[in-house]
């Protein structure tokens, strides 16, 4: 095992260098309400059911175009399970946009209201 070095600190100054970038800080005034509104467009159920719809989608239509000799009621029934998962999925994911769509408006309206500029 090889042994620890000891570093000097005119060795550590000639390594590293510190570069202070300058930042500005806003702080905006929002009601338990709009943080309860954002939140909730970022952690709704409908991004979870997206997810699962998506899978479910994606695995069937697997399942079904790689196996070969299934009979007419089995195909018919990963048929359906496909369609209805890909319908479930396209819905899901329309709800989550939408919901992400209002949290971004809430947002141009919080920084509105705070300090008039957008």
């Amino acid at each position: 095992m090889p042994e620890p070095q000891s570093i000097t600190a005119d060795a550590a100054h000639a390594i590293v260098s510190v570069v202070s970038i300058p930042r500005r800080l806003q702080l905006y005034s929002i009601t338990d309400h709009e943080l309860t509104m954002l939140f909730s467009a970022y952690s709704s159920p409908t991004l979870t059911f997206l997810g699962l719809g998506v899978g479910a989608a994606i695995s069937f239509w697997i399942s079904l175009l790689t196996v070969s000799g299934l009979d007419n009621s089995a195909h018919a029934a990963f048929l359906a399970m496909a369609i209805g998962a890909s319908v479930l999925a396209v819905f899901f994911g329309w709800l989550s946009y939408r919901a992400w769509r209002q949290a971004r408006t809430d947002v141009t309206k919080i920084i509105t209201s705070s300090d008039g500029q957008p």
